[in-house]
C-alpha cells in the first residue's frame, strides 16, 4: 500500500544576512568612540547569534506518518477519502492530505510544535475528529515520528428528550455538547472541535450526531440565566446526572431514546412569617425570661406579648426557618435550650404544608401544619436537674474555614485546656536509615506522631454555644481531630465527659496546588518501570529476586483532585504487548466535590523488605510512588506488563473534569504503563 506524502516549503535563511556585517573600527580616533562602536558590535553578534539559533530551531522539521483507523472493524479506513488537515493553533500548515487506505505521511511539519491534525469525511462515512499531538524535538535537519493509529468512527444519529417533571413539556434551552478529540484538551482550539446538540422544535427532542464506537459524554450547563444558580434539578433519567452547575447525559453515543426529566428550581419567593409561641413549664403555666434567635443570622426576633403571654416572633421565611432558643434562668429554675425548625413542603395532592421539628424541650416533636402566614406553637421547656446533665444539641464544621460550632443543652464552661486540635504525621523510615534509631535493617517502618494546633474559643448564646478555630493556616491534604474533653458547670462544681462532641476533618489541598491532568499515570504495582527493577535490594543488602510481571493496573491521581467538583474517567482501549484493543471502563473520580476512590500512602522498598505498618494507614508499596507521598488511586480494569520501547503497554482514556471557579476541561490521554 502507497503512503501519501505531502512536503511543506523549506523556511528561508536569507533573513540571517541582515545582521551579518559588524561596524569597522578604526582604532586610531577618539577611544570613547571606538568603545561606542566596539559595544554596538558586541550586541550585534549577540543578536546575530541568538537570531541563527532561532532560525535553526525553525527550520528543523518532522516527518509525520500514521494510519486513519476504524475503530469497530480495527484495520485501516478502506472505501472512503480521508483528508487530513495540519494547523498549528488556529494557522493551517498543511490544508489537506487525501488517502483512499487510511495511511498517510506528510513531511516538512515543524519540531517541539503544538499540532492539530483534523481527520474529515466529506462523504460523512465516519464522523470527523482532531488529534492534538507534539512533535519532538529533531535532532538532525529532519526526523521521522510514527504517531500509529488515528482512530475515528462511523456515525450515530442520537435523540434524546428533556421534559419538565411537572408539565410534560419539552425544556428547549440548554445547550449540549461533547468531546470525541484524542489529546489534551489544554489546546485553545479545543472547542472548535465539539459535537453540539440541536433542538428540534416541531419533535420536542435534541438531535446529535456522535461517534458510534468512541465514548462521548454529553453535558449541559444548568445555570442558563447566568445569575449562579442552576435553574433546573434531576427529577429522572438513565445515564444522567447532575455535578455542580452541569447536567452529564454518560455514553451518550449508546442512547435510544433517551428521556431525562428535570424539576424547574425556582427561588423560593421570601415572605414574612409570624410564629406566636408559647413556651410553658411542667403545670402548664408561661414561663418569660427567654429569647428565640434566628440561626441564618444570629439576631434575636423574638418579643415577649405579656397580655396574651407568648413570645411573638417576626422573620423571613423562604421555605426554611430555623429559631434556637438559649439556655436561660428564670425564678431560680434553668432552662436547657432548645431549637424549633420550620420546613415547607409541597404535596401534589393538597398543596404547600409545614413540616415542624422541636428539639431541646421536654418533648422532641415532629408534626405537620397548614401552611399559614401566622402560627401558633407551643413548646414545654425542660427545666434542668440539679444534676450537671448537660447533652450535645448538634454541631457544625465550616467547609471553607474549618471552624467547628457546637450547640449544648445549657450553659457550661469550657476552657483552652480542655479542647484540642490534633493532626497525625506519618513517617515512611527505612531500617538502613540511620544507626540510631530502633529500625533493624531488612524492616521498613510506618510510623506516625500526633501533633496539635493552637485554636481560639469563642462562646455565645448563654454560654451554649462555642466555635473552635485554628489560630495558624492548616496544612493541605491532612486529617486534623478536634476534642473537647470535659465539662464544667457555670459554677465549676459539677462537671461531665459530652459524647459525641469530637469532630474529624480532612483539609484539602492548597488552592497554590492546582489539579494538572497531566500528573495523573497508571502504574501495575510490579516493583519494575519500564522494565527495570526500582529497588534492587532490601535495607539489609539482600538482594530482589522478584521477577519482573504483568499486574492489575491503577490509576494514580494527585491530592489536587480534591479542589475539584468532579472527574470522571472514561477507559475506552489498551494497548497490550504492541496490540491494540477496544475497553470500556466508566469511572466516577470525584462527585460533587466528594472523593469517591481511595486515598494511599507511597511506600519505596524492595519486594523482600520486612514493611511495618504502625501507623494502620493504606499504603502502596511496590509502584513508582514517591516515599512517605499521599496519591488517590483507582482500579483501571486491566491486567497488563510494563511499558518498553519494544514491547508497547499503556491504556487510553477520555475524562473530563471541573474546578471549583466553574471551568470544565475535558480530553483523551493515553497512559503509558509505569
Amino acid at each position: 500500500m502507497k503512503k501519501h506524502a505531502f512536503k511543506l516549503a523549506p523556511i528561508s535563511l536569507s533573513v540571517l544576512f541582515s545582521l551579518a556585517g559588524c561596524i569597522e573600527v578604526d582604532d586610531s580616533g577618539n577611544k570613547q568612540v571606538v568603545t561606542s562602536l566596539n559595544q554596538q558590535n558586541a550586541i550585534l553578534a549577540e543578536q546575530n547569534a541568538l537570531l541563527s539559533q532561532q532560525l535553526q530551531e525553525e527550520a528543523a522539521t518532522i516527518t509525520v506518518s500514521g494510519a486513519v483507523f476504524d475503530t469497530d472493524a480495527f484495520m485501516p479506513v478502506s472505501g472512503s477519502v480521508a483528508t487530513v488537515q495540519v494547523l498549528k493553533g488556529e494557522t493551517v500548515l498543511v490544508d489537506s492530505v487525501s488517502t483512499e487506505d487510511g495511511l498517510f505521511s506528510i513531511e516538512g511539519l515543524p519540531a517541539s510544535s503544538d499540532l492539530s491534525l483534523y481527520v474529515t469525511f466529506s462523504d460523512g462515512s465516519y464522523v470527523d475528529r482532531v488529534f492534538f499531538i507534539t512533535t519532538p524535538p529533531a535532532a538532525e535537519d529532519v526526523t521521522f515520528d510514527d504517531i500509529g493509529y488515528l482512530s475515528v468512527s462511523k456515525p450515530v444519529e442520537v435523540s434524546f428528550s428533556i421534559l419538565d417533571s411537572q408539565s410534560g413539556e419539552a425544556i428547549s434551552d440548554l445547550v449540549f455538547s461533547g468531546t470525541s478529540h484524542s489529546g489534551t484538551s489544554s489546546y485553545s482550539t479545543a472547542y472548535m472541535y465539539q459535537h453540539v446538540a440541536e433542538f428540534d422544535a416541531d419533535e420536542g427532542v435534541y438531535r446529535i450526531t456522535l461517534p458510534k464506537y468512541l465514548d462521548v459524554t454529553l453535558r449541559a450547563n444548568l445555570d442558563v440565566n447566568g445569575d449562579g444558580d442552576v435553574d433546573y434539578d434531576l427529577a429522572a433519567g438513565n445515564n444522567a446526572y447532575i455535578v455542580g452547575d452541569r447536567l452529564m447525559l454518560v455514553s451518550a453515543n449508546e442512547m435510544v431514546d433517551n428521556v431525562v426529566s428535570l424539576s424547574v428550581d425556582a427561588e423560593s419567593p421570601v415572605e414574612t412569617k409570624v410564629i406566636n409561641v408559647s413556651l410553658l413549664d411542667m403545670d402548664g403555666n408561661p414561663i418569660e425570661g427567654a429569647s428565640f434567635v434566628n440561626d441564618e443570622n444570629e439576631t434575636v426576633v423574638s418579643e415577649y406579648n405579656a397580655d396574651e403571654q407568648y413570645y411573638v416572633i417576626s422573620a423571613d421565611f423562604d421555605g426554611y426557618l430555623s429559631l434556637s432558643m438559649p439556655s436561660f434562668t428564670q425564678e431560680e429554675t434553668t432552662y436547657s435550650s432548645g431549637k424549633i425548625t420550620i420546613d415547607r413542603y409541597t404535596n401534589s395532592q393538597t398543596g404547600d404544608y409545614l413540616r415542624i421539628y422541636t428539639n431541646g424541650f421536654d418533648t422532641n416533636l415532629s408534626y405537620n401544619i397548614e401552611d399559614y402566614d401566622e402560627l401558633f406553637l407551643a413548646v414545654i421547656a425542660n427545666p434542668t436537674a440539679d444534676l450537671f446533665n448537660v447533652q450535645l444539641v448538634t454541631s457544625f464544621l465550616s467547609a471553607e474555614d474549618y471552624d467547628y460550632t457546637v450547640y449544648y443543652s445549657e450553659p457550661v464552661l469550657l476552657t483552652d485546656e480542655q479542647v484540642s486540635l490534633t493532626y497525625e504525621r506519618v513517617a515512611v523510615t527505612p531500617g538502613n536509615e540511620s544507626t540510631e534509631d530502633n529500625i533493624p535493617v531488612g524492616f521498613t517502618y510506618i510510623t506516625s506522631t500526633d501533633e496539635s494546633a493552637s485554636i481560639n474559643i469563642e462562646s455565645g448564646k448563654n454560654s451554649t454555644t462555642f466555635t473552635l478555630s485554628a489560630v495558624d493556616p492548616l496544612l493541605p491534604g491532612t486529617e486534623y481531630t478536634y476534642e473537647i474533653g470535659t465539662l464544667l458547670s457555670p459554677d465549676s462544681s459539677q462537671e461531665i465527659d459530652v459524647y459525641n462532641d469530637q469532630r474529624s476533618f480532612t483539609t484539602s489541598v492548597a488552592a497554590s496546588q492546582a489539579f494538572d491532568i497531566n500528573d495523573v499515570y497508571i502504574d501495575n504495582h510490579n516493583y519494575y518501570s519500564n522494565g527495570t527493577i526500582l529497588v534492587s535490594e532490601n535495607t539489609a543488602g539482600v538482594a530482589s529476586n522478584y521477577t519482573n510481571r504483568s499486574g492489575s493496573l491503577y490509576l494514580h491521581f494527585p491530592t489536587s483532585i480534591e479542589t475539584l467538583n468532579y472527574l470522571v474517567v472514561n477507559v475506552t482501549g489498551y494497548t497490550q504487548n504492541g496490540v491494540d484493543y477496544p475497553d470500556t471502563e466508566s469511572l466516577d473520580i470525584v462527585l460533587n466535590n466528594n472523593v469517591r476512590v481511595s486515598k494511599t500512602l507511597g511506600v519505596v522498598a524492595a519486594a523482600n523488605e520486612d514493611v511495618r505498618n504502625e501507623a494502620s494507614v493504606s499504603y502502596t508499596q511496590g509502584s513508582t510512588m514517591e516515599n512517605g507521598v499521599y496519591e488517590y488511586i483507582a482500579y483501571s480494569g486491566q491486567y497488563l506488563n510494563d511499558n518498553e520501547a519494544d514491547n508497547v503497554n499503556a491504556v487510553t482514556l477520555n475524562y473530563e473534569y471541573q474546578t471549583q471557579d466553574g471551568e470544565t476541561v475535558s480530553g483523551t490521554l493515553t497512559l503509558p504503563v509505569m
